[in-house]
Parts: structure tokens; C-alpha cells; sequence
């Protein structure tokens, strides 16, 4: 046979057979690429399925599972793919083996060769390179959302955003936690944008969020867990001192190891918060001495969340409140936790935000809200309000009842 003869057997005699290796589900689906002795190829086409829709005599889908996302006509618009990139590459004296069907089935999924450009190319990656301390499990919800196909970050556009929130509703988050990550998302586009890198300047639309109302606690609840004896629990008898400390001062967790007799001068408390890194003057109220008289250390945000709501079933916090607290696995059996809304015990729904808030919730409507302002660090009053979840009806209001009480 002649060396003509051989190069258009090759041509023409390419087969692409469809495979399945493993039988765990989900499973890829491996594709064989032969011509001749010399050419055999077999790499995953990185489309994965049940094992129980696939066919061993046909090497097909069966014809009741043949629908959705992925059908034979996926395989058959691949294979098609494949067969021009074959076509074309043979013809011009490109080396036909696996890397190269490896490549081509790549560039069908939209993806490039690994290389250090990538950054520049696939969202995932930038987010990796640029954001290397961020949100760890947004990035693992972006690559559970994108599969084996990584989204290009010119394509991180409206559509993008409809189909994320479609996934993360399916997925149980609430609206307010959906749209957190999109505002995060967004963020990063700004920052690609530096490196003029393509980003489509599309406006998302946000889902629409009502926001619970804050949890706080009224005096009567701040005089339950303040006047509870834990003096022979030594976690909770902490505990306690820590939460006086936060709803007397408004300071956060992260600043109250700031709280000594060291840091009063003529009956204020001066601190330079850790977060804003800004200066703050507060007056020092009775049960603040109280529990300087004691001995008490810092416990994480995480140990003091669990802690303060077994205090608050203690000292008795059942009252029914509405908001959102954390809830076991999903329905998927996924171990990670989800965000539940709904209404609770007040205990259930207690963590370090509500010494803060409390504070600002009990001190607004006493005293000018500019001052208030101050004393907790926020930018803004609008911020405040926010925080404390007052309404600019809310805010009249207070405003009316302190004239009426000059």
C-alpha cells in the first residue's frame, strides 16, 4: 500500500466509540479515538452520568434517559467536534495522540491547555490567584455550579448571575445569601478589570430580600442572663461576663479583651477598634465595673455563638422570635450546614451581634443619634439604622419622643 494510499485510509477510517470505564455515579463517560495500528486515543470527555442510563450494546444513552442537559446529541455534537479538529489537524502534520484529544475535547468545553494565563481567562482561576484568602466555600459552590466546563470570566455576565441564583435556590440559600455572593462576584470583575481583562459591564438584578429584624434583647432578657448564678460553671460564668461587657458597651467580640480598669480614665472606657482601626471614648456603666471585678478571657466567635445560646436556654429566652439561625445538613444529605429562616425560641437565634446590637437598640430614641453614632463607630446614621433595623418611620418616631420629653 502506498504512503497516499495509508494517508487517506487514516482520513477516512477514524472511528470515535463512546465508553463507560467505572460504574460509580456519577461516572465519565471516556471516549476512543481510533485509525489505523498507530492512532489510539482514549481520555475522558469530562461529561459525567448515572451509569444506570447507559446502554454497554449501543454505548449510548438509553432512549428513556435521552433528554436534558445531557443526551446522545451531546455526544454527537462532540464527536462531530471532534472529527473536524481531526480533519483539519491531520492534514497539516499535527501529531495525533492522547494530549491532543486531551486538547480538543478541552477547547470544546471552552477551556484552554493549563497554563499561566489562565488567571486571565477562567473566573475560577482569577478568583484563585487574586483572592487567595477569600470566601472558600463561595469558590466551591462556583466550581460545584460550573462542572467540568470552568466559566470564562467574559462570560460572568446577567446570564451568569439568573442561572447562579437558580442553582443556589435549588440548593436551599436564601435570597439574602445568594445575593451576597453575586455582590461578591462582582467585586472581583471589578478588581479583573485592572488587569483589562474583558468584563461585561451588566447590571444583575438582585433577588428581592426581606431582611428579618435584627435580634436583640429587652431589659428584662439582659436582666435574666446578668442576674443568673454560674459561679460553678466556670464556661458559662465567662460567658456571662463576656455578653455584660458587649451589651453595656457596644463594642464587638473582637475588642472586648480591650475592656480592663487600664483603659478607663475618669469613668470612660478609650479603645481603638480592631476593625475600623478608629479611636472610640464610651461612658462605663455600673454592671461594666461589676464584671471588671472578675477574671475572663476571649473565646472564639464560633465557641461564643454555641455558648450564648445554651446560656440563653438557661437563664430562659424562649420568647418567639423571627430570623435566621443555622440548621444541620440539607436535604441532599450535604454535611455542610444551610441558613434556615423561620420562627424560634429567641435562644436559638442568638450570636455575638446581639450585644452590639443590643446596645445600639437600647441606647436609640435616649440619646442623639449622632452620638449614638459615634459611641458604636458606624461611617454613617444610615449605617446605624441598618444595623439596628429601624426604618426612617421608626426614626421620626423616636425623634417625636424625645421633643415631647424636653
Amino acid at each position: 500500500m502506498s504512503l497516499l494510499c495509508v494517508y487517506l485510509y487514516k482520513l477516512v477510517y477514524m472511528t470515535i466509540k463512546f465508553l463507560l470505564k467505572q460504574k460509580n455515579n456519577p461516572s465519565a463517560i471516556y471516549i476512543r479515538l481510533s485509525s489505523g495500528r498507530k492512532i489510539q486515543c482514549i481520555c475522558s470527555t469530562k461529561i459525567y452520568i448515572n451509569p444506570k442510563t447507559w446502554s454497554t450494546n449501543t454505548n449510548k444513552i438509553l432512549p428513556k434517559y435521552d433528554s436534558g442537559k445531557i443526551s446522545n446529541k451531546t455526544l454527537s455534537d462532540l464527536s462531530t467536534f471532534i472529527s473536524k479538529e481531526y480533519f483539519t489537524d491531520f492534514k497539516n502534520g499535527v501529531i495525533i495522540n492522547t494530549i491532543w484529544l486531551r486538547g480538543v475535547i478541552n477547547k470544546y468545553h471552552n477551556q484552554i491547555p493549563i497554563g499561566s494565563e489562565d488567571w486571565k481567562i477562567f473566573f475560577e482561576d482569577f478568583i484563585k490567584r487574586h483572592k487567595p484568602n477569600g470566601n472558600k466555600a463561595i469558590l466551591k459552590r462556583l466550581m460545584d455550579f460550573q462542572g467540568v466546563s470552568k466559566v470564562l470570566i467574559k462570560n460572568v455576565d446577567k446570564r451568569f448571575a439568573n442561572d447562579y441564583s437558580k442553582f443556589m435556590l435549588k440548593r436551599n440559600f436564601l435570597p439574602y445569601t445568594i445575593n451576597q455572593e453575586l455582590y461578591y462576584f462582582k467585586s472581583i470583575l471589578e478588581q479583573a478589570k485592572d488587569f483589562d481583562i474583558e468584563v461585561k459591564d451588566d447590571k444583575w438584578k438582585r433577588l428581592k430580600v426581606k431582611r428579618p429584624k435584627p435580634i436583640t434583647l429587652n431589659q428584662k432578657e439582659i436582666d435574666l442572663i446578668y442576674n443568673h448564678d454560674f459561679r460553678d460553671i466556670p464556661k458559662y460564668y465567662n460567658l456571662q461576663t463576656l455578653v455584660i461587657l458587649g451589651i453595656y458597651t457596644g463594642v464587638r467580640l473582637s475588642d472586648l479583651h480591650q475592656i480592663s480598669m487600664g483603659n478607663i480614665v475618669d469613668g470612660f472606657l478609650r479603645i481603638k477598634t480592631k476593625k475600623t482601626n478608629t479611636n472610640i471614648t464610651l461612658p462605663v456603666h455600673p454592671r461594666v465595673y461589676k464584671m471588671l471585678e472578675r477574671e475572663f478571657h476571649i473565646v472564639d466567635r464560633g465557641q461564643f455563638g454555641v455558648l450564648l445560646k445554651e446560656v440563653g436556654k438557661i437563664v430562659g429566652l424562649n420568647r418567639k422570635a423571627h430570623g435566621r439561625k443555622y440548621g444541620g445538613a440539607n436535604k441532599k444529605g450535604d454535611p455542610r450546614k444551610q441558613t434556615e429562616e423561620g420562627t424560634f425560641p429567641l435562644n436559638q437565634l442568638l450570636s455575638s451581634h446581639v450585644m452590639r446590637r443590643t446596645f445600639a437598640t437600647q441606647s436609640y430614641g435616649k440619646i442623639p443619634t449622632q452620638l449614638l453614632r459615634l459611641l458604636t463607630g458606624h461611617s454613617t446614621e444610615q449605617m446605624l439604622l441598618k444595623y439596628i433595623g429601624v426604618s426612617e418611620q421608626d426614626a421620626a418616631k423616636a425623634l417625636l419622643k424625645v421633643w415631647q420629653n424636653e
